[in-house]
């Protein structure tokens, strides 16, 4: 086994145990029951559905988390270039005067793993004072 592939493991077994918890949670019914057996007809299998949809805990990852076959959202990310304008000055002993301003020209630009674009044009001005 390569170095990691245990966490990662541990780490992908706790995704789904948390999965389950969240829908199980959600599809309780007035009975108190959440899960039911399966059509193995035993309790406590993969095969076990959930009472208020009826889905199995594979089908409710797919349905939420979308499957090794499907397609990603985004098969690719365009390169791009963003203009940013970052300084400061100081202004006696105890004053400073900083400003930033990312992202000028206001272009849409997506990160790579981030799935959400990145921020538009901004500005941060701060004024520190040393007592």
């Amino acid at each position: 086994m390569r170095p990691g592939a245990g966490e990662a493991a541990r780490n992908t077994l706790s995704v789904k145990c948390a999965l389950l918890a969240v829908a199980v949670a959600l599809a309780q019914d007035r009975s108190g029951l959440c899960a039911g057996p399966g059509p193995d007809g035993l309790f406590g299998t993969a095969d076990d559905v959930l009472v208020a949809t009826g889905e199995t805990l594979a089908q409710v990852q797919t349905r939420v988390l979308g499957s090794a076959a499907s397609a990603p959202l985004f098969t690719r990310i365009p390169g791009y270039g963003l203009l940013n304008l970052r300084g400061g000055c100081r202004f006696g002993e105890r004053s400073d005067l900083f400003v930033d301003f990312p992202n000028i020209g206001d272009k849409s630009y997506r990160g790579l793993h981030w799935g959400l674009d990145g921020p538009g044009r901004s500005l941060t001005m701060s004024y520190r004072y040393r007592f």
